[in-house]
């Protein structure tokens, strides 16, 4: 069992990250300064020697893990690489995703959220409302999820609130016709805003005897023109938890880079998911990170192996210590990626 002290300090790093980045992903000054200073640091060799030890002891396990319980979605969002994924659609084994809990949970102290999303729509799985009832019977501290939040009717969201689940992110192209059908197609505006209210009006409705899951929202800017984002501000910024504003993505350069113009820089800087973070997909492989939809760089199967001997596993450790060093442009799905660029 982890200490009062070793609790806290998860805590914290999980915390100042968190609202961190709020800032880093749309101050260009900001993210440019902080990489060039950062880079440096990691790269000397008292950051390695400061890494060596964080890892060592407090990073043997990850502090997050994604689960992709489907990979069928209801959606062709233009942000998203899901339409050219060339892993077919199908969802997760049943006895595979026990497995998987079953070896989380021996890590729960160590484990501070278990995301069940990844490429697909979870609210088409329809095993996810047991997935996380079986997650939380497990111990684990937070469960949660992003949803297009099209799927989710007045019966779905009753059922996912008696699951437990600990948080709901709803990830919102805009409030208008425009920034929503088009950009997240397969899904409507004013359905989705619908069962938005209707979620978090059911939820403030709880009393103190209840517990109250945390509700987010996200959105992507495609460009720096691109200001859907400010109705969902004004609308939602005191009635959610949060709402994150992040930079479309390239997918490690296998889509059009909008960030590059406004947002990327020209030093490397260690990505803080390949140190506290696993993503598992849909067959029970271990991806790199979340940019990774064509499974081009595996670290494990979960099926032959324990999740923590892939996490501590050669491949990994390696991977690390290239970014540490500056060198992730070794790594090709690392090259391109613009996140923390």
């Amino acid at each position: 069992m982890q200490s009062t002290k070793t609790k806290l300090l998860y805590t914290v790093l999980y915390n100042t990250y968190s609202f961190f980045s709020n800032f880093y992903f749309t101050n260009r000054t900001l993210k440019n300064c902080f990489n060039w200073a950062a880079g440096n640091i990691c790269a000397s060799p008292p950051g390695i020697s400061a890494y060596k030890y964080i890892y060592n002891k407090f990073l043997r396990f990850p502090l997050r893990v994604q689960i992709e319980t489907t990979s069928y979605c209801n959606a062709k969002c233009i942000m998203c690489a899901h339409p050219i994924m060339p892993r077919r659609n199908q969802h997760m084994d049943q006895g595979l995703y026990e497995k998987i809990i079953t070896e989380l949970a021996l890590h729960r102290d160590q484990l501070k959220v278990l995301s069940l999303h990844f490429m697909g729509e979870p609210l088409m799985d329809p095993l996810i409302f047991e997935r996380i009832k079986i997650a939380k019977q497990a111990g684990i501290q937070e469960v949660q999820f992003n949803t297009n939040t099209q799927l989710l009717t007045p019966e779905k969201a009753r059922l996912l609130l008696e699951s437990g689940i600990d948080a709901i992110t709803f990830s919102l192209g805009g409030l208008d016709k425009e920034s929503q059908d088009k950009r997240r197609i397969g899904t409507i505006s004013h359905v989705v805003e619908q069962n938005i209210d209707y979620v978090i009006d059911l939820i403030d409705s709880y009393g103190n005897d209840r517990k109250k899951p945390k509700k987010f929202i996200y959105t992507i800017k495609n460009s720096s023109q691109d200001k859907a984002y400010l109705p969902i501000m004004k609308k939602y910024k005191n009635k959610v938890d949060g709402i994150a504003v992040v930079n479309q993505n390239n997918w490690g350069g296998e889509s059009k880079n909008h960030e590059k113009d406004i947002h990327l820089t020209s030093h490397l800087i260690p990505c803080p998911f390949i140190f506290s973070e696993m993503l598992i997909n849909v067959n029970g492989k271990v991806n790199l990170c979340c940019i990774d939809y064509a499974d081009r760089e595996i670290m494990g199967d979960v099926s032959t192996s324990s999740l923590y001997d892939i996490w501590n596993g050669q491949k990994m450790e390696a991977y690390r210590l290239l970014h540490l060093k500056k060198k992730s442009d070794r790594i090709a799905l690392c090259s391109e990626c613009t996140i923390f660029r």
